[in-house]
């Protein structure tokens, strides 16, 4: 098996309509045109020379062109312990534009990448690992800067993709997405019709509340299968399902997989 994956993309215009989420890391470096990428209720609009690193289990989408961009795509499992930390520092940071000098050395480093991932030699594996290294100290060192979030806008338009409300009330759900959550008690909190929240989350998310709420809840329930001892049962309980039975066939539904078969299929469990 590879340890990751690499690929070179331009296109005139992608939107992605809906939140998704991996249980890899995905490095996007956007060499051209401008994209708009959204995560944790804050949308960021890329110029050329960003990067924007996702940890797993994190509900994101991008949107917008035409651009030109690059993937990597790493599994946990493949990386020393210190560098998924340093992965998950510039998930963080949201996004982080660089020079047009780093961003040129940057861009030799991912066409090895490139190179090394098409290619059948015996050390191939070991050359893709070293290379993945110096891709990683290139960018710690390299000159660059966050990028700010540009979501907090003064008033609600129609435009329910970059509503503040929509934003609470995604924040709500992200908060409270271990307890019961039912549209009356959404618009008693948001002084917001049930209309208005229905059609304006789903327009912004390409998923209902409640299919983010369960998005929210799975996303949890594999990392506590895969970095935890706890009962089946009790991941159950913590995560708001109404009973073991209804958690074990919802998770099943949406991953092909039983939780135990999960966790049992994860080479990073617990020891």
């Amino acid at each position: 098996m590879s340890i990751f994956n690499i690929s070179h993309e331009q296109k005139q215009a992608h939107t992605m309509s809906y939140l998704h989420n991996h249980v890899y890391y995905e490095m996007y470096f956007q060499l051209s045109g401008e994209r708009n990428y959204f995560f944790n209720n804050k949308y960021y609009q890329l110029p050329r020379n960003t990067l924007v690193v996702i940890s797993p289990h994190v509900l994101h989408k991008f949107e917008g062109g035409p651009y030109e961009r690059i993937l990597v795509i790493v599994p946990k499992e493949f990386l020393p312990a210190m560098q998924h930390s340093y992965l998950d520092k510039l998930h963080e940071a949201g996004a982080i534009h660089f020079n047009d000098e780093d961003m040129a050395e940057i861009q030799k480093i991912l066409n090895e990448l490139i190179r090394l991932n098409s290619a059948i030699t015996r050390d191939n594996q070991l050359q893709l690992s070293l290379t993945f290294s110096t891709l990683l100290h290139k960018i710690y060192y390299a000159e660059s800067n966050t990028i700010n979030s540009t979501y907090t806008l003064k008033q609600d338009t129609l435009n329910y993709q970059l509503s503040p409300s929509i934003l609470k009330i995604m924040d709500y759900v992200r908060n409270h997405y271990k307890e019961p959550i039912t549209y009356k008690d959404l618009c008693l909190h948001f002084n917001l019709s049930k209309a208005w929240i229905a059609k304006g989350f789903l327009q912004a998310n390409g998923l209902t509340v409640f299919q983010y709420k369960l998005a929210l809840q799975l996303n949890e329930a594999q990392r506590l299968l895969k970095n935890t001892i706890l009962p089946i049962e009790q991941i159950a309980s913590v995560l708001g399902f109404s009973s073991v039975n209804y958690f074990c066939k919802v998770f099943k539904a949406h991953l092909s997989l039983t939780p135990l078969q999960f966790r049992k299929s994860r080479t990073n469990r617990i020891k």
